[in-house]
């Protein structure tokens, strides 16, 4: 059977519980294939740090001081999300070829490589305190930091569900001009391919990296695929046609003091992926495990 993603909480279970009650379910482990080569268009990653270094830290910590935000948390209200529409492309399950190629043993690569990976914001990397208000973020312990480093290690894309405007505002916030040139793709809700009226509903929204993929090769001439792509997001179900590329995250609050510091533990295995033979291989036999507990410095 097909690995569970970890249980959403709070809300978030509630909005996922309703759309996934109207859903077909997702279809069995298919059949072993045979192993598959590194890929070819694959480049040696740059120097490589294996944990996540304290220096890390003090790259935020002015920064994270400056941001004096009086965070105002409103109430939440657990509205459902409504289905997208047959028009926005229904609900997607993985393709069989993805499933097979998917259940291949993981295999180690002889040096880590330059890796895609996917960042999402709102809930992920910031979080907006107050909807009157939709320029204030509260930055994620850590963010400017994590976002360095994927800037210099990997290929990086952000896709958020939010609208343009929106993750423009956001990335106003958290990227240099000389940083944002680096980003390969920016994607917001235009580009989830929701139907005029699913883009203004409050819609279950699916990041399809097949589509990622083949704007990448189309306008880059680069070749991304399930064998060396990463998503970075909160949510499990946005990922659900590539479930196995996921490194899902506990949703962000706005609590600066929140436990684990998140985002080292997922450098730590962003840096594991990048010497998979096969991302989506390594992650269906270990998923990314958030612990709660993890204390930034301390013998590993």
């Amino acid at each position: 059977m097909v690995s569970r993603d970890p249980p959403a909480t709070g809300a978030k279970a509630s909005r996922i519980a309703t759309l996934r009650s109207n859903d077909k379910t997702m279809p069995n482990q298919m059949s072993n294939g045979g192993p598959r080569a590194s890929h070819p268009s694959a480049k040696p990653q740059a120097t490589q740090k294996r944990t996540w270094d304290k220096k890390d830290s003090n790259k935020d910590q002015s920064k994270t001081q400056n941001q004096n935000i009086q965070q105002v948390k409103e109430p939440k209200v657990a509205r459902p999300y409504q289905v997208p529409s047959e028009a926005s492309g229904g609900v997607p399950d993985p393709t069989t070829q993805y499933m097979t190629l998917s259940a291949i043993p993981p295999s180690h690569l002889p040096e880590p490589r330059r890796i895609l990976v996917v960042i999402d914001l709102n809930g992920t990397l910031l979080h907006r305190p107050s909807h009157k208000n939709p320029t204030r973020f509260v930055e994620r312990p850590h963010t400017r930091a994590f976002l360095d480093y994927c800037l210099n290690t990997f290929c990086v894309a952000i896709w958020s569900s939010a609208k343009p405007a929106n993750v423009n505002k956001m990335l106003d916030q958290l990227l240099t001009p000389e940083e944002r040139a680096k980003v390969v793709a920016v994607w917001g809700r235009d580009m989830l391919g929701l139907s005029p009226a699913d883009y203004n509903a409050r819609v279950q929204c699916y990041k399809r990296l097949s589509v990622l993929w083949a704007d990448l090769a189309h306008r880059l001439g680069q070749r991304w695929d399930q064998s060396n792509t990463v998503l970075v997001d909160d949510s499990s179900e946005k990922a659900r046609s590539e479930p196995f590329n996921l490194i899902q995250l506990p949703e962000f609050e706005g609590d600066l003091a929140e436990p684990g510091s998140v985002l080292p533990q997922v450098h730590d295995f962003l840096n594991e992926c990048a010497k998979q033979r096969d991302v989506s291989s390594f992650i269906r036999a270990q998923r990314f495990d958030f612990r709660p507990d993890f204390i930034l410095g301390a013998p590993v």
